[in-house]
């Protein structure tokens, strides 16, 4: 049998998953094999997945609609019995070496799973701006650092079959999250690893699900319902060894979850921002939060008062707006965008205000790197 198999799950991708089948068979570790899973495709992806047997493995779907992600990795994940799993979306790239690193690095330090870094693509193959990275201090305690977000790509991911017999499989019940939501599981108790070196390029175009902002918030406050707030603590006090880190850490971590008990929360944040009052992240949570539960004018008060960064000025502008002054919501939105080109949530709510529409929240201070978001049909 072979080491390693790659899972490739592919739902309306005829125009993508040729190169992304020719990079992986470009391979330079060679102990492998492809198990791709076309999930009820409309658009002749399984005839393209077709002209690439024997040399690749292809399991059809359903016919009534697409499973989904999780059941069609899982899918190809049962009908394999090697030692590694690799995983690849069918619309992204992968460097030649992408197995041969991540396999000796799993041999080498005993790890049980190993990411990379991504970097990102238009649909015509050209590269974006941004990076999805792990965060320099995260390898003091890997699973406190994903309770903290998600930095772990998918596609970047090379595991050990033990290890995920031992977590379990993707979540079916999830549509969008089921990635993160096993990587929570697999660190908690697994030696997890990281390339620093962008293995992966991932595509960004009108079709990626990822897109769906509000699922994912929904399925990731889900998967982080099932940990247990006291391990969440101690992880972050072993993560960060400023107290104001680890207390902001805390906080987010317990807005994120989501809480039945919103003046236990209210009460939690109050307290650390008044052990902590430097501190902008505590402040833009406490935001959120009152905006949230419909206390705008003293969110926009916090906001207005920590317009240090693009975020905390784009939602100051959204609360501006729903206090008629569309004035103050345009400035500051252009101060955003100035200050992180490629801001999409500033420059979505700039295009909303002048059509007279609603704006969005940022919910989360910016990641160091943006995400690009490229639109398009095809």
């Amino acid at each position: 049998m072979p080491r390693v198999t790659v899972v490739l799950p592919c739902y309306n991708h005829a125009q993508f998953i040729g190169k992304t089948l020719d990079c992986i068979l470009a391979q330079s570790y060679n102990d492998f094999e492809i198990v791709a899973v076309d999930d009820g495709s409309t658009d002749g992806s399984l005839e393209v997945l077709q002209r690439f047997e024997p040399r690749v493995r292809v399991l059809r779907g359903q016919h009534n609609g697409p499973a989904g992600p999780a059941a069609a990795r899982n899918r190809a994940i049962e009908a394999s019995d090697s030692d590694f799993i690799a995983f690849m979306d069918a619309d992204d790239l992968c460097t030649p070496d992408r197995l041969a690193v991540q396999v000796n690095r799993l041999d080498a330090d005993r790890l049980d799973l190993v990411a990379s870094e991504l970097t990102f693509i238009d649909p015509q193959g050209n590269a974006l701006e941004g990076k999805w990275s792990c965060p320099p201090y995260a390898s003091a305690d890997y699973w406190g650092s994903l309770l903290e977000r998600n930095w772990i790509g998918t596609p970047s991911v090379t595991l050990r079959r033990s290890a995920l017999d031992s977590a379990g499989s993707f979540n079916e019940e999830f549509t969008h999250a089921e990635d993160y939501d096993l990587w929570l599981r697999l660190a908690r108790s697994s030696a997890v690893g990281y390339v620093n070196a962008p293995l992966i390029q991932v595509r960004r175009h009108g079709g990626n699900i990822s897109r769906n902002i509000a699922a994912h918030q929904h399925f990731e406050r889900r998967a982080l319902q099932r940990v247990n707030p006291l391990e969440a603590w101690a992880a972050f006090s072993r993560l960060h060894s400023r107290r104001d880190r680890a207390a902001e850490a805390w906080i987010w971590f317990l807005l994120r979850r989501g809480s039945e008990d919103n003046e236990n929360f209210e009460a939690e944040c109050r307290r650390a921002i008044a052990e902590h009052p430097g501190s902008s992240s505590l402040r833009f949570a406490l935001g959120v939060f009152l905006c949230d539960t419909g206390a705008y004018d003293v969110s926009w008060e916090l906001f207005r008062g920590i317009k240090d960064d693009a975020a905390s000025l784009n939602n100051f502008a959204v609360l501006a707006a729903l206090r008629e002054d569309d004035e103050a919501a345009r400035s500051a939105l252009e101060a955003a965008i100035a200050m992180r080109p490629g801001y999409q949530d500033a420059q979505s709510n700039l295009s909303a205000l002048s059509k007279n529409k609603p704006l969005a929240l940022t919910r989360r201070p910016l990641r160091m790197h943006l995400v690009p978001d490229v639109t398009c049909s095809y």
